[in-house]
C-alpha cells in the first residue's frame, strides 16, 4: 500500500533540494577543475627529454661519481647528477631547448659537449669518454645535434630449428 507523506516529510525535502544540487554543482567543478589540473601536468611531462648516458675512459672502463653538469644555454640553467656505479647517468625532464654538458672527475681532463638540441618527447643517448689527465684540461667536443635513442619492442623470441640444436655426449 501507499503510504501518504506527511506534510513535515515533504517540507524537508522541499527544504533539502536546494542543497543537494548546490553539492552536485559544486562536486562538478570541483571534478574539472581536477581534470585540468591533471591534464596541464600530462601535458607537460610528455613536452620534457630526457639526456642519458654512460661516462667511461678511453679503454672502456666506467667512471663512478663523475659531476655532470647540463646547461642550457639559451636561459643559462644548470643542473647537476652524478654518475652511478656503472658509469650510468640520467637527466629527466628536461625541457627542450640547445645545452651543453660537462663531464668532471679527478684524474681525467674535463670533457665537455657543446651545442645539441634536446627535442620535446624524445630519449637522447650520449656517451661520454674522458681522458687521462688534469681536469683542469678540456675536451671540448661540439655537434649541432645528436642521435635520439630509438626504442623499438623487442621482436619476441627466437623460434629454436631442429638444425641449430647441438647434441654433447
Amino acid at each position: 500500500m501507499l503510504e501518504a507523506n506527511s506534510p513535515q516529510q515533504t517540507a524537508q525535502r522541499v527544504s533539502a533540494a536546494p542543497y543537494v544540487t548546490i553539492r552536485r554543482i559544486l562536486s562538478l567543478i570541483a571534478l574539472l577543475i581536477l581534470l585540468s589540473v591533471v591534464s596541464s601536468v600530462t601535458a607537460q611531462v610528455t613536452n620534457n627529454a630526457t639526456l642519458r648516458g654512460v661516462v667511461k675512459d678511453q679503454k672502456g672502463a666506467l667512471i663512478p661519481d663523475a659531476t655532470l653538469t647540463l646547461t642550457n644555454t639559451e636561459r643559462g640553467e644548470q643542473r647537476q647528477a652524478k654518475s652511478s656505479d656503472d658509469g650510468s647517468y640520467v637527466f629527466t625532464a628536461v625541457p627542450p631547448g640547445t645545452y651543453t654538458l660537462k663531464a668532471e672527475v679527478t684524474g681525467f681532463k674535463a670533457y665537455e659537449r657543446a651545442n645539441f638540441r634536446l627535442a620535446p618527447s624524445e630519449t637522447q643517448a650520449l656517451d661520454l669518454t674522458l681522458e687521462v689527465g688534469s681536469p683542469t684540461e678540456t675536451i671540448t667536443v661540439s655537434a649541432e645535434d645528436i642521435s635520439p635513442l630509438r626504442l623499438r619492442p623487442a621482436s619476441g623470441p627466437t623460434p629454436l630449428r631442429p638444425n641449430s640444436l647441438t647434441t654433447f655426449r
